[in-house]
């Protein structure tokens, strides 16, 4: 009778121990994926600045003046040169971290952030990073123009060019050639 009992002690006891764990994974799974968005949210914002730096480096020195980027990490979200061709450097990323207040915009520098509830999905955001220069510089990515952005992700390099003023339009702006490397 006694080693019946020991069994069924030891089956709830184990029992008991699943059920602690899955609560624990349960509720530190969706926490720890909160934390790496921010992360990734921070050290984003950190890659736009440097390349938003290396720009205005190029821009102030001149005609062949020439900054290489390397590496370029974009850990989850992508990022769109050229954005609609409106000489715009946009990361977006989903989340359902509150990075900070929704629907707001703020603006560091060159670098303007925008955080807006998901219009389809209730706790879930859409995070823009956006560097705008169509008012102040012709970029051209990987030597075309009027094609589709261009979309990336992962780890890659960048070298960002001053060729000076631009030939391709009137505007008189300065024309930076970014390349994908």
């Amino acid at each position: 009778m006694k080693r019946g009992q020991i069994w069924i002690s030891a089956v709830i006891y184990i029992g008991l121990g699943i059920v602690a764990i899955a609560l624990l994974v349960g509720a530190g799974v969706p926490l720890i994926n909160k934390m790496r968005d921010r992360n990734t949210f921070f050290q984003t914002k950190d890659v736009m600045h440097t390349i938003d730096n290396a720009i205005f480096e190029v821009l102030s020195e001149g005609p062949g003046s020439r900054r290489f980027l390397s590496p370029v990490t974009i850990r989850k979200g992508d990022l769109h040169l050229l954005e609609n061709l409106e000489h715009r450097i946009i990361w977006r990323m989903e989340t359902d971290a509150v990075l900070q207040e929704p629907g707001s915009k703020l603006t560091e520098g060159n670098l303007e952030i925008k955080f807006n509830p998901d219009d389809l999905i209730q706790d879930q955001y859409d995070v823009e990073l956006v560097l705008d220069y169509s008012d102040k510089i012709f970029l051209i990515v990987n030597g075309l123009e009027a094609t589709a952005p261009q979309q990336l992700s992962g780890k890659f390099g960048l070298s960002i060019e001053n060729q000076g003023v631009t030939t391709l339009d009137s505007s008189g702006r300065t024309q930076i050639d970014i390349k994908i490397t």
